[in-house]
């Protein structure tokens, strides 16, 4: 995922792993903030935001079911007890 576009798919990490980056405030290199394994949802953030603020790559071989950003959406609007879920958790 990359920090200047809006996912069009929401990431669910099965098996493997990756790294949460940002830009080093000192260098042009990455940071790596934390690495994540199986169950971390990537993207609804972004989505959540309307901002793209993601950057996130495979640090090994990973496998991931994607999910599409429209139905996503689509279902934060239409549910409330969905929405409220994602309100509660932190980024």
């Amino acid at each position: 995922m990359r920090p200047d576009e809006l996912p069009l798919s929401l990431f669910l990490v099965l098996e493997g792993s990756v790294r949460l980056l940002a830009k080093s405030p000192h260098s042009s290199e990455p940071l790596t903030l934390d690495k994540r394994g199986s169950g971390q949802l990537l993207g609804w953030v972004s989505l959540l935001r309307a901002d793209p603020c993601e950057w996130v790559v495979a640090s090994e071989r990973t496998v991931c079911i994607t999910f599409p950003a429209s139905a996503f959406i689509s279902t934060i609007k239409n549910s409330s007890q969905f929405r409220s879920s994602f309100s509660n958790l932190s980024s």
